[in-house]
């Protein structure tokens, strides 16, 4: 039973991760339902590791006779330690273990777990693959040797991988990076559908540009601007920090309130007042002008006054 949880569980596994990437070759235009890192990180881990390194590199060449094959153990063959490759096992030889190899891959899902679980997931990945171990030991399949540098051996790829995926300046990468090239696989198929079928066509695009819009609507330009804006009765000045975009929107607005002021004194001098519905003159707390500037909300509304004692707001088109 444990030696078929040995197997079975990074079978699973494997099983989903390559799910998750068949998805986004399918659907390039999704997001990963795994960051892309933790793909690569677990997919290459697993080849090199038990795939590479313990069941083809070592096993079929480093001819070390399982305990049950020796004579100590009313086997044939002659026990040889575990740095001597020149014993007489032909292939798929004790040197090292290769379940217990599998069993502890699960270290680079617990490379890949989130910080608050990640102890945990360490010491289960740990306890998984001795346990799996010790099956194997029991059942006279490998040395304590060759469960010992499996563990070993699976855990220096992992370590490897995950400086060059992560942590190792000249070569780690992004998730975002990861899904971009696999998006630059997948989108010429994936285009190649939609213009065959035009219906598909538009279907395939609404997600882009569902995605651009979003990304315009909350992304603004990063670039900080400072303006001051000219006082006015009280010697009173504005200085406003935010988004360039909102800035440049703010000074336009403040043109056209200046010229508008400067309209409705023109035309209280001549004897001539303008409704107060025609003005866009901000005002203070207390309901009085006190300097020109204009505020968007982000609804395309603009805080104003109509004349010197009451505040309205207007639309900002």
């Amino acid at each position: 039973m444990g030696r078929w949880v040995g197997i079975w569980l990074p079978t699973v596994l494997a099983i989903a991760i390559v799910l998750v990437l068949v998805v986004k070759l399918v659907l390039p235009r999704r997001r990963m339902l795994i960051p892309g890192r933790a793909v690569l990180l677990l997919l290459s881990t697993l080849a090199l590791g038990p795939g590479l390194l313990a069941n083809v590199i070592l096993k079929d060449n480093w001819s070390r006779p399982r305990p049950i094959d020796v004579t100590e153990f009313q086997g044939e063959d002659h026990f040889v330690p575990w740095w001597d490759p020149r014993g007489d096992c032909p292939k798929n030889c004790s040197f090292i273990a290769g379940e217990p190899s599998g069993a502890f891959w699960t270290l680079a899902v617990a490379a890949v777990t989130p910080p608050p679980w990640q102890a945990l997931a360490y010491g289960a990945a740990l306890l998984f693959g001795a346990g799996v171990g010790l099956v194997r030991l029991a059942g006279g399949g490998h040395f304590a040797s060759d469960i010992v540098f499996s563990g070993v051996f699976t855990f220096l790829v992992i370590w490897a991988m995950h400086g060059v995926i992560y942590r190792w300046r000249p070569t780690r990468i992004t998730d975002q990076q990861v899904e971009r090239a696999i998006e630059r696989v997948a989108l010429p198929g994936y285009e190649a559908m939609g213009t065959a079928d035009p219906a598909s066509a538009r279907r395939f695009e609404a997600p882009r540009r569902r995605r651009a819009l979003l990304n315009n609507r909350i992304q603004p330009r990063s670039t900080i601007q400072t303006v001051f804006l000219p006082p006015k009765q009280g010697g009173l000045q504005l200085a406003t920090s935010a988004p360039a975009d909102a800035i440049d929107r703010a000074a336009a607005v403040h043109r056209r309130a200046s010229a508008d002021a400067n309209t409705a004194r023109a035309d209280t001098d001549a004897g001539n007042r303008t409704s107060p519905q025609h003005h866009a003159a901000p005002c203070d707390a207390t309901g009085r002008i006190t300097y020109v500037c204009a505020v968007d909300d982000g609804a395309g509304w603009l805080r104003g006054c109509g004349d010197e004692t009451g505040c309205q707001q207007r639309s900002g088109s």
